[in-house]
């Protein structure tokens, strides 16, 4: 049975690392008690799906590419969150 709380994702983008390549990086928090949340499989999809796993403090980061993308997490004991984005070179909006 999962958890009545659920996962909150916090999206930062930062800017180009790479020619057209932005990285997307975040933090995962219980939507309960706000805070973070170790282990935490964190999947985005935008045709080359990847995955990363939180820290300790339930960050996490990946390089991608510009455009839309559907950011999931997943963890055992709670709800799958969902967000989608939209990555755009040189952008640093706190989602």
């Amino acid at each position: 049975m999962c958890a009545a709380a659920t996962l909150v994702i916090l999206v930062l983008l930062g800017g180009p690392s790479f020619a057209q390549s932005v990285t997307l990086s975040g933090t995962v928090l219980d939507a309960r008690t706000n805070r973070p949340l170790a282990g935490v499989c964190v999947c985005r999809s935008d045709g080359q799906t990847a995955s990363v796993t939180t820290d300790a403090d339930g960050r996490f980061q990946f390089d991608t590419s510009p455009g839309k993308h559907v950011v999931t997490a997943s963890v055992i004991g709670f709800a799958l969150s969902q967000q989608q984005v939209e990555l755009t070179v040189g952008d640093t909006p706190d989602i």
